[in-house]
């Protein structure tokens, strides 16, 4: 049986020179802009786990980049992805 740790270490990509880090938000509703980061709204996706940075290569693929998301974000799960 896997613990916590094995799991989660499964998740993570090895970040390298050539990973490329990004900053993902899930909105619970479409906005006009994204959330800035001096407003009070930044802080409470933060604070709901809905900021995940995320770490990934050129050579990932979509479905790849996909599972991270996923793990990053479960509620994600069912929802189409491909926008």
């Amino acid at each position: 049986m896997k613990d916590r740790s094995d799991a989660e270490s499964s998740n993570i990509v090895k970040q390298s020179k050539h990973a490329l880090m990004r900053t993902f938000v899930h909105l619970n509703e479409k906005l006009n802009a994204a959330p800035s980061q001096s407003l009070k709204v930044w802080k409470t996706l933060k604070d709901d786990g809905r900021v995940v940075d995320v770490a990934f290569s050129k050579g990932h693929s979509a479905a790849n980049i996909r599972r991270l998301l996923l793990a990053s974000f479960p509620s994600l799960f069912g929802r189409d992805l491909k926008r």
